[in-house]
């Protein structure tokens, strides 16, 4: 048969069987497509939720800098107060040993004295909590860009997974072959109903200004 350029030579349905109804594709699109949307509602989701989070642990540092400098204040005046402890506690210990000072005064002083350290090391232990909770979140404040950064990579590679499931499943229906040029086609390589793949050859097209060989086989007895 001569064939001119663009004539349709075959139809190939690429639907993955052969007897899948029009409503059954429908069907899958439809459900590719509600899967895709919901995943773009995610992604912005959590696009947002990163972003919340990034403003409350910058939030939650600020406040515990405040805590902190609050209680840096408060220490100084413990501080204060245990020097002035300490000397009036060396001063009547001092006065002690030249005339009478009372039991009663050097208790009150030595009692004063510990009572400002217990709450100095109160305060130091409470100093060093917050440092900890205010590296921790510092820490956290870094790690949010990278997670939210790795996160939207794998939702966006899901995305183009479904994107491209869609498109390949809407082109299910057929395709068509069409003719390269002009010429004779000498043989139909494929049957109607074979399952081919890419690689496959489908039939083969003598160009129309191409030369033909002949090749005659001649019985000696008749030389």
């Amino acid at each position: 048969q001569s064939v001119v350029p663009g004539q349709e030579l075959l139809v190939l349905s690429t639907a993955r069987s052969i007897g899948q109804s029009a409503a059954a594709r429908k069907q899958i699109i439809e459900a590719l497509r509600s899967e895709l949307t919901d995943l773009r509602t995610q992604i912005q989701s959590e696009r947002e939720a990163f972003v919340l989070q990034e403003k409350a642990v910058r939030e939650e540092i600020v406040s515990l800098r405040d805590r902190l400098q609050k209680l840096v204040g408060q220490r100084e005046v413990l501080q204060t107060g245990l020097e002035l402890a300490e000397r009036d506690l060396a001063r009547l210990t001092a006065l002690d040993a030249t005339q009478f000072v009372s039991d009663a005064d050097q208790d009150r002083a030595r009692a004063a004295t510990i009572e400002f350290r217990l709450r100095l090391h109160d305060l130091d232990l409470s100093v060093d909590a917050l440092q900890s909770d205010i590296r921790r979140n510092r820490q956290l404040l870094q790690e949010i860009p990278v997670r939210s950064r790795a996160r939207a990579a794998e939702l966006r590679a899901e995305s183009r997974r479904l994107s491209i499931a869609v498109t390949e499943n809407m082109g299910w229906e057929t395709q068509r072959v069409l003719a390269p040029s002009a010429g004779i086609v000498s043989g139909l390589l494929v049957r109607e109903g074979q399952t081919i793949s890419m690689s496959n050859p489908l039939l083969n097209i003598v160009p129309e200004d191409g030369e033909f060989f002949a090749e005659l086989l001649i019985p000696s007895r008749t030389i």
